[in-house]
C-alpha cells in the first residue's frame, strides 16, 4: 500500500512544480553578469576586456544606427554618450541573459523563464519592464521568427 501512495505522489510532483509559477522579475535579471548598473566603459573593459571592434548601433527606441557601439563574441554593448553602459544585444547563442534565454531558444522558453510580459505584440515579440525601475526602468526586449529567440535587448531606453 506505501508503495501505490509513494507512486501516486512521484506522479503528482510534475503537475504541482508545474503550478508554482515564474519567480519574480528582479533587478539583477536586467544585469550583464559581473557589471553594476549604469556602469561606465573603464568597468566594462575591466570585465570583459577590449572590444573586440567599435562602431555605432542602436537600441529599440533608436533605430538609427548612429549609438556607440562595442562588439564582444555575440555581445553588442551601447553607450549613448560614449561613457555609460546603457544596454546590450545579445547576438548570438554563446551568451544568454541571467535566466538563461539564448539566441535560438524556442518561444516556449520565455514564458517558461520570464513569465507573462509586460507587453507583448503577438507571438513575435515580448517586453519585461524591471519592477523597481523608478523613471528610468530596464526593459528585456526579445523577438521572435520562425518560433525561435532571434532578438534579445537588455537595458534601458534612451529619451
Amino acid at each position: 500500500m506505501h508503495r501505490v501512495h509513494a507512486g501516486l505522489l512521484f506522479l503528482a510532483l510534475p503537475v504541482a512544480l508545474s503550478g508554482q509559477g515564474v519567480r519574480r522579475l528582479r533587478a539583477v535579471d536586467f544585469t550583464l553578469p559581473g557589471i553594476p548598473d549604469k556602469a561606465d566603459s573603464s568597468v566594462v573593459r575591466r570585465v570583459l576586456g577590449a572590444p573586440d571592434s567599435t562602431g555605432k548601433g542602436d537600441d529599440p527606441s533608436q533605430a538609427s544606427g548612429e549609438l556607440p557601439a562595442w562588439w564582444y563574441r555575440d555581445l553588442q554593448l551601447i553607450f549613448p554618450d560614449g561613457q555609460q553602459l546603457n544596454g546590450w544585444w545579445i547576438t548570438g547563442p554563446s551568451r544568454s541573459t541571467p535566466r538563461g534565454l539564448r539566441i535560438g531558444a524556442p518561444r516556449s522558453d520565455i514564458r517558461r523563464l520570464y513569465g507573462s510580459p509586460t507587453s507583448s505584440s503577438g507571438d513575435s515579440t515580448f517586453i519585461y519592464r524591471e519592477p523597481t525601475g523608478g523613471e528610468h526602468p530596464r526593459y528585456l526586449f526579445i523577438s521572435v521568427a520562425a518560433g525561435r529567440v532571434a532578438t534579445l535587448y537588455v537595458g534601458r531606453l534612451i529619451d
